[in-house]
């Protein structure tokens, strides 16, 4: 590890008795250790859900390989044990019963770095929804289980949200 330089990890099994999670380090600053945080998934949604937004809107993570990492009302990930085997399985994106979810991730695949940091406007049950994805991605380490984290932010909302708001303050003026 450089140094100055965070590592945030792939979601992992933190431990045999909390959910999954991810872990951030950096060097202290006076070079002679290193500084790490756990976060489980289970807070990093919980964080999600805490999230002040205006209406509808629904903040979320997914990764490059479409494992939806934290969402505030959709089960990410879960933890099986078989003996002396343990297994994390996640929640695939394009499997999501949340249709903004889906969308989202099916997005990124048919356009993959084209969609980052821009406003989308799709058609999603009826109705516009506007959508923005912001990529995540943290320098790779030469570190072994350490690849660095390439995480999807999404934000996504009805536009009836949005024009819902101006009309209504409109109307106020």
């Amino acid at each position: 590890m450089m140094e100055d330089q965070k590592v945030f990890t792939q979601p992992y099994i933190l431990h045999a008795l909390v959910p999954p999670g991810i872990t951030c380090a950096r060097p202290a600053p006076d070079g002679t250790g290193v500084f790490g945080a756990d976060l489980t998934l289970t807070r990093l949604s919980d964080f999600l859900w805490d999230i002040e937004t205006s209406g509808p809107a629904t903040a979320f993570i997914f990764d490059t390989e479409n494992r939806l990492i934290a969402h505030p009302r959709e089960p990410v990930a879960s933890v099986v044990r078989a003996g002396q085997k343990t297994e994390m399985w996640f929640t695939n994106a394009l499997d999501s019963r949340y249709p903004e979810v889906k969308a989202s991730a099916d997005l990124y695949q048919s356009q993959k770095e084209l969609v980052f940091n821009r406003n989308i406007i799709l058609d999603l049950e009826g109705g516009a929804w506007l959508f923005r994805l912001t990529r995540t991605k943290e320098p790779q380490t030469s570190k072994p289980g350490v690849s660095g984290m390439d995480h999807i932010i999404t934000v996504t909302a009805p536009v009836s949200a949005f024009t819902g708001y101006i009309t209504r303050m409109w109307t106020r003026i």
